[in-house]
């Protein structure tokens, strides 16, 4: 499984420049989630993401950023 044990939930920020955090969701789903999708971005636009685990109200670190042009 992905990241450190234990843990709950995955958090996912993302934005438009690098270090943002214009979007995301606290709580994809369980431990147990492997994919995620993210609708409605703007097209021929460039996105920058991370995610990280938690367990309950204590958040891991984030991951590194990776980034994707619609």
């Amino acid at each position: 499984a992905p990241g450190d044990a234990p843990y709950d939930y995955f958090a996912l920020s993302f934005g438009r420049s690098s270090g943002s955090n214009e979007f995301g969701s606290p709580n994809l789903g369980g431990a147990n989630l492997r994919s995620y999708l993210v609708t409605n971005l703007q097209a021929n636009t460039e996105y920058f993401f991370r995610i990280r685990n938690g367990h309950g109200c204590a958040p891991g670190g984030w991951s590194n950023e990776i980034s994707v042009k619609t």
